[in-house]
């Protein structure tokens, strides 16, 4: 892919994947006191450009919570469902994707009613 091409479908359905992910990768604990804003990042990138976002987290519960949040890298099924890979299955499988998103920080600790944002960069080869 040249670098005035457009990202292909593909590609941009690996970013999104690996959005989500992010979110699937919070901590269970104390989640019905847990909002997440936006719930769905969608962005389409030229290769060798980057781009950046934010999740909003918002403690309604009324006790602390410790959201922790990771990349996670993945490959596709036969069938075409995405399947998350462990860091180790990741360093194994070039194509995993987890390298072209970034997170930080990946721990926070909300108090109640306490409001803190997560960034995120994409960036493609």
């Amino acid at each position: 892919m040249t670098k005035n091409k457009k990202i292909d479908l593909k590609s941009l359905f690996l970013i999104s994947a690996l959005s989500l992910a992010i979110i699937c990768g919070f901590s269970l604990t104390g989640f019905s006191g847990l909002s997440v804003t936006p719930l769905f990042l969608d962005f389409t990138m030229d290769s060798g450009s980057s781009h950046s976002g934010e999740l909003t987290l918002q403690n309604t519960g009324t006790e602390p919570l410790e959201v922790v949040s990771q990349v996670r890298g993945f490959r596709t099924s036969e069938k075409g469902v995405a399947q998350f890979l462990s860091k180790s299955a990741a360093k194994e499988y070039p194509f995993s994707g987890e390298k072209l998103l970034k997170i930080k920080p990946g721990k926070v600790i909300l108090g109640s009613g306490e409001t803190k944002e997560i960034y995120l960069r994409g960036s493609l080869p």
